[in-house]
């Protein structure tokens, strides 16, 4: 039977904490909202996948993750959206491409039908009115950080809490001699 999943950079922890004070402060402005309670991540894909599925995209990245090097990320603009309803923190411009390219190589690899790609972001807060979307510009606007991309993982969605929950890490190697390219479920 085929489950929800995602792949997702995970931040280092500096940033989560970051990100988690963040959303506490804004829900002390602004009151509840979608993703409060969510770990700060970049979404790379969602996608639906057997378990026999899953066990093969591991295997694969494990292999991917090896010949990948850590990226130091600046994120340096909030960007607030009447149309998306979401106020998300985007990557300086020399880094979105590098967090980009991964996204697309990983993306290429998972060979289910899988969500579109967007930008690179990380979220503060989803769903927000118009009214909390300018409590969130008036209040995080000026805010910037550097964080470190160094490892993926892979999620499992968890109806029982309406989350994704972690069903495994990946670490990057930074060996670039062992790179070869490979493909899920090909």
């Amino acid at each position: 039977m085929k489950a929800l999943y995602s792949v997702i950079f995970y931040l280092d922890r500096k940033t989560i904490q970051l990100l988690n004070a963040q959303k506490i402060n804004l829900r002390q402005l602004i009151g509840s909202f979608a993703s409060s309670n969510s770990i700060a991540h970049i979404t790379i894909a969602e996608f639906s996948a057997t378990p026999e599925e899953i066990n093969y995209l591991i295997q694969r990245l494990n292999t991917f993750v090896k010949s990948q090097e850590k990226l130091n990320a600046l994120f340096d603009s909030l960007s607030c959206s009447s149309y998306s309803k979401c106020a998300v923190y985007l990557p300086a411009t020399d880094v979105e491409s590098k967090i980009h390219d991964i996204t697309k190589a990983v993306r290429k690899r998972i060979k289910t039908e899988k969500s579109d790609i967007c930008t690179p972001h990380i979220s503060l807060g989803r769903k927000l009115s118009e009214q909390q979307l300018k409590s969130a510009a008036d209040n995080f606007s000026d805010v910037t950080f550097e964080c470190e991309i160094g490892q993926i993982a892979l999620r499992k969605y968890d109806p029982s809490i309406g989350q994704f929950t972690i069903e495994k890490q990946f670490t990057f190697g930074g060996n670039r001699s062992g790179g070869t390219q490979l493909s899920f479920w090909s």
